[in-house]
């Protein structure tokens, strides 16, 4: 049997379900909160929340498994994942585990409205609050580039280019030819990779000959020493 539950009640649930997964909540907590929140229509031991978070086909994605057994083992529907779930997947099994529960456009929409909820905060890419922490650590080129050319094609507005020109474009750029021939595709026929660029501090991590190449496809100046 399934409860019906308002979004409201599923955020809060979620939340505790990945606080569970992560280690950070105990069943028997999770158990009380979620009868509580369900108005004690909750008929489910810790015991069962116990084995959910144990009970993992090695086949699955060990994060989002354990989630989905702990959703199903509390009765309520499965929805759309929440940012502590795909946080979680994240943390734990990285980028392809999450693509395979949610698009790259979707995760980069998620992003961009984190690093940049208030429009009066200075550009920056440490998320606010409770926010995505996705770090392109021990990616490789393929990733980065997918995950720059999603943050790019869903940006609406400066501040997420600045944002993007200072984080992860900033972090990705370095003399390697193959990602620069990549990069220098990417500014010659996207608005959005210049105006992104015009935001990277890069003049300390390239040689001066890569600066001036990407200055020039930039069409305005780049930051130097």
């Amino acid at each position: 049997m399934q409860f019906a539950v308002t979004p409201e009640e599923y955020a809060q649930l979620v939340e505790l379900i990945a606080r569970a997964v992560s280690g950070e909540v105990w069943p028997t907590e999770l158990a009380a909160v979620a009868d509580q929140l369900l108005g004690g229509r909750l008929d489910v031991p810790h015991e069962v929340l116990d084995v959910a978070l144990l009970d993992v086909d090695d086949s699955q994605h060990e994060a989002l498994g354990r989630f989905w057994l702990m959703i199903d083992a509390l009765g309520i529907p499965r929805r759309p994942v929440h940012r502590s779930v795909v946080q979680a997947v994240f943390d734990e099994e990285g980028l392809d585990a999450v693509l395979a529960i949610m698009t790259i456009g979707a995760l980069a929409t998620w992003q961009l409205e984190d690093w940049t909820t208030d429009s009066d905060r200075p550009p920056t890419s440490e998320p606010l609050g409770d926010g995505l922490l996705i770090f392109m650590i021990g990616w490789t080129s393929e990733q980065k580039r997918s995950w720059l050319d999603a943050l790019v094609a869903n940006a609406t507005s400066e501040l997420h280019l600045a944002v993007i020109g200072a984080g992860p474009l900033e972090d990705f750029i370095s003399n390697d030819p193959h990602d620069l021939a990549w990069l220098e595709q990417r500014l010659s026929t996207s608005d959005g990779y210049r105006r992104a660029l015009a935001g990277a501090w890069i003049w300390n991590q390239v040689s001066a000959e890569t600066l001036d190449r990407l200055e020039r496809l930039c069409g305005s100046p780049l930051r130097r020493a």
